[in-house]
């Protein structure tokens, strides 16, 4: 979805990501990769916790907005599974295992 946005909002050569955009990316990878809820995490709209500075939090939901409608027009398999996954809810936060801190916000 970053990268779609990239190329169409900021004009950017083909592959190459904007060094904002850039920086969003490896920042969501690392909060997706230090998500408490592992492979049962849900959409971040429908997790009790939002590990995403509120900064990051925007930006990443404008990118939704934008890229998300023309992944799903394209017929883009995972986004027709995180539209799916969106009706997915989860209850709590779950225990880290044994030696794991937090997320560092």
């Amino acid at each position: 979805m970053i990268r779609l946005a990239c190329e169409q909002q900021h004009a950017q050569t083909k592959g190459q990501l904007c060094a904002g955009c850039a920086h969003l990316l490896a920042y969501a990878s690392e909060r997706i990769a230090r998500c408490p809820h592992g492979e049962t995490k849900p959409t971040c709209r429908n997790c009790p916790i939002h590990c995403y500075r509120p900064d990051e939090r925007a930006q990443i939901t404008d990118v939704m907005k934008f890229a998300g409608p023309r992944l799903l027009a394209g017929g883009d398999p995972d986004a027709l599974k995180h539209l799916f996954l969106a009706r997915k809810t989860v209850a709590a936060r779950p225990e880290p295992p044994a030696g794991e801190g937090a997320l560092g916000k």
